[in-house]
């Protein structure tokens, strides 16, 4: 598949140092384009990525903030024993926010799946209300247009302005009860909602209190690994520029480990992009696919088709 769409960008480059030079397209050519940018935005797995792109950037605040405090504290011994501790809880805290983000997004996608049950039972409970409804109202509306059809077919030319009153008077009738079965119709809808949400609240309040719970027993353990450690700062802060380096390393670990989770996910939403890409470019017989568009090139824009085509692959 990599191999693939690199053939596909290697052409796409060699045609477009030709078309710069002579600007004149082969006719044989099929070409396509595709807005990158838009296709990974719209992937069902983007939300993902920024959320850990989120997690990065906190991480790489408060690693900054670290070694910014670092500097300024070295000159005191003090400073140093505070140093220390502050790096430990700083790893520590960024250490329990990427737990605490994992833990989310896994509680999240159980919330998902419930919901989607909760949801399908709903359905069953309203629809036969809504059906009542739209059944009620049928009826209603079907007789007033009988009614404007008799009007007509009984009124004499003679009764032209009394009948386009009557007309009028019958139309209005007709939007009333339009109006009502619609706003009985949103007030099902609504009804639904609520007790999809009513449903839904346990589940979501049980993720609240897993976590808050996760949280507190993580900073209690934190806590207490610091104040073992109390007493071995002594000899730690002798060696305190080492002890603030190994502690940013610590912070650039887990940074790294989180970039490369990021990485993954990018490379893997790319491989989709590119995969649904051969795949139409094959269907299609486009010859060439560009990522952007070019301003002497006519090209056929698919990131709608590849954004449709990627969803069903998440779907399945």
């Amino acid at each position: 598949m990599h191999s693939s769409l690199k053939i596909l960008g290697l052409c796409a480059g060699v045609f477009m140092l030709t078309a710069c030079s002579s600007g004149i397209k082969s006719s044989s050519e099929k070409i396509a384009v595709i807005k990158w940018d838009k296709a990974v935005e719209s992937h069902p797995d983007y939300g993902r990525l920024q959320q850990g792109e989120k997690v990065i950037k906190n991480l790489v605040l408060r690693r900054d903030a670290q070694a910014e405090l670092g500097k300024s504290q070295m000159g005191s011994l003090q400073h140093l024993r505070s140093l220390k501790q502050l790096s430990e809880q700083s790893y520590m805290q960024a250490q329990l926010q990427t737990h605490l983000v994992e833990k989310e997004q896994l509680g999240k996608s159980r919330l998902f799946l419930k919901a989607k049950v909760i949801e399908k039972e709903a359905e069953r409970l309203f629809a036969q209300k809504r059906q009542a409804i739209e059944d009620e109202y049928r009826l209603r509306i079907f007789n007033l247009r009988l009614e404007k059809d008799r009007a007509v077919a009984n009124a004499r030319p003679s009764q032209a302005e009394k009948l386009e009153v009557t007309l009028a008077g019958i139309e209005n009738k007709i939007n009333i009860l339009v109006q009502e079965r619609e706003s009985k119709l949103v007030s099902v809808e609504l009804d639904k909602q609520a007790y999809v949400s009513e449903k839904l609240a346990p589940e979501v309040s049980a993720l609240r209190k897993e976590l808050a719970e996760f949280s507190a027993a993580k900073k209690i353990e934190n806590q207490a690994i610091v104040e073992a450690s109390e007493g071995k700062y002594d000899k730690m802060m002798a060696a305190a520029p080492e002890a603030l380096a190994n502690a940013l390393a610590v912070m650039d670990r887990e940074i790294d480990k989180q970039q490369d989770k990021n990485n993954t996910l990018k490379k893997n939403i790319n491989s989709d992009i590119e995969g649904v890409a051969i795949k139409l470019a094959k269907e299609r017989g486009y010859t060439i696919v560009f990522n952007t568009y070019k301003a002497n090139v006519s090209a056929e824009d698919i990131t709608n088709d590849i954004i449709i085509n990627l969803k069903k692959i998440k779907n399945k």
